[in-house]
């Protein structure tokens, strides 16, 4: 019969492989996300058509 000691060493390199790429994966995701509160959507509306009225000033 077959040795089942290596196909046991390889399931387990398998599942340390996965788990190892999954928390640095998750440790990834939550160190990229902005830490930055929210602004208001009138906030950002206002400073989008700041920009838009600078940009068609400088346009002409």
């Amino acid at each position: 019969m077959y040795d089942t000691l290596p196909m046991l060493f390889l399931a387990a390199l398998l599942i340390f492989l996965i788990g190892s790429i999954g928390l640095w994966i998750a440790r990834r995701w939550r160190t990229s996300r902005t830490k930055a509160p929210q602004l208001p959507p009138e906030f950002t509306k206002q400073q989008w058509l700041n920009r838009e009225a600078k940009q068609a000033k400088s346009d002409r």
